[in-house]
């Protein structure tokens, strides 16, 4: 992963924090790729990301037969109790965020 973050053109950032030692070795060696990444890919990805999520949970809740709205369970990560569950799968989903769960 270095030896790519290093290469990339569009990643200058890296390089100029490098040849001014600004991330030590141990740092450097220890460093996430998004850490190392272009910053353009590093956004570029959570917009992926983002989009496949709000896909993802647009196919859960077009599921409307198969899920059953309750306030039975709390969302982990919101705090809501408007949920959605499924009896077959044993998932649940809050209707406020994009958090799901195994039941």
């Amino acid at each position: 992963m270095l030896k790519f973050n290093l290469r990339d053109p569009k990643n200058a950032l890296l390089r100029t924090r490098l040849f001014q030692g600004d991330p030590g070795v141990d740092t450097l060696v220890r460093m996430r790729s998004s850490d190392m990444a272009n910053p353009l890919l590093v956004q570029q990805r959570k917009e992926w990301i983002k989009k496949r999520t709000r896909e993802v949970t647009r196919n859960m809740r077009d599921l409307s037969g198969f899920m059953y709205s309750t306030d039975l369970f709390n969302c982990p990560s919101c705090g809501s109790n408007e949920t959605q569950h499924s009896q077959g799968r044993r998932k649940a989903m809050a209707d406020r965020c994009p958090y799901r769960w195994q039941v």
